[in-house]
């Protein structure tokens, strides 16, 4: 393993429950060790066929532009059920 990624070894224990929720995807903005922490967590869950629940207020294109290509193609992938809501924040109400 290399040194300073033993997170992953951490994040694999902590996501491999039969289902898996992540809550609010992008939304404590985006820094090299965060997008790879989010595509391991998400490459192992798709890896691994477990369901996963992932919500965000972050838009397709959104998620193109700040996330490697690699996301994307999991995330939207064929097989996977994708729910698109277009509207305001309630709590912006």
């Amino acid at each position: 393993m290399k040194e300073g990624q033993d997170y992953i070894r951490a994040l694999k224990y902590f996501i491999d429950d039969e289902l898996v929720i992540y809550d609010d995807a992008g939304s404590i903005g985006f820094t090299d060790w965060r997008r790879e922490v989010f595509f391991e967590f998400l490459d192992e869950r798709y890896s691994s066929m477990k369901s996963t629940v992932i919500t965000s207020n972050l838009t397709r294109k959104e998620i193109a532009e700040n996330f490697h290509p690699r996301v994307s193609s999991r995330l939207f992938a064929k097989e996977n059920t994708i729910i698109e809501v277009d509207e305001m924040d309630r709590r912006q109400l």
